[in-house]
């Protein structure tokens, strides 16, 4: 598995960043989704389908909502493009009355096919 991790500061309040990130049809995944299908309301135990293009092959995959908590922690497993993701997301506010410093930690399992 490899694992990376970053962190940055928004210019935003922790709330705003919060409904972005659980917001699966404002985030660009990557250039080969086609669509995202996710039902309202992201909570633990809840699932994404997620159609995307290989090599010019329509594939699907899988994104599970492993862990949440509001305005703090978001934990997401991506299985698709055989491989697996599994990211976390940390937000805090910073030092800055209106800004959220979100860290990022991320493990990705290519798996052979």
């Amino acid at each position: 598995m490899i694992r990376t991790a970053a962190s940055t500061v928004v210019d935003a309040p922790i709330d705003k960043v919060w409904s972005f990130m659980v917001d699966l049809t404002k985030m660009i995944l990557d250039a080969s989704v086609i669509d995202v299908s996710w039902q309202p309301s992201l909570k633990t135990g809840r699932a994404a389908a997620i159609a995307y293009r290989q090599m010019g092959v329509k594939e699907t995959g899988r994104l599970d909502v492993i862990n949440t908590e509001p305005n703090c922690r978001l934990r997401m497993v991506l299985t698709a493009m055989g491989s697996m993701l599994d990211g976390t997301y940390v937000m805090e506010p910073s030092d800055g009355s209106n800004e959220t410093k979100i860290s990022a930690v991320a493990g990705i399992e290519l798996r052979a096919g």
